[in-house]
């Protein structure tokens, strides 16, 4: 298995403004955030891109919960 990016994070939410103010906070810290609309996005983005070291996930989202 693929060692995480540890700059690398993922944020998943099927709210778009949820998902936008996380986005902006992580990216102010330094951080290299990838946001995904549903969860299978954020899974199929495993496939090409490299491992995030941390996952923010919406728990409730229409389809695939977090």
């Amino acid at each position: 298995m693929t060692t995480p990016d540890r700059s690398r994070v993922f944020v998943v939410d099927d709210d778009r403004a949820v998902r936008f103010v996380l986005t902006q906070a992580l990216r102010d810290a330094g951080l290299t955030v990838l946001a995904f609309d549903s969860a299978e996005a954020a899974l199929a983005a495993l496939d090409s891109e490299p491992l995030p070291a941390l996952v923010f996930t919406d728990i409730r989202m229409p389809g695939m919960d977090g």
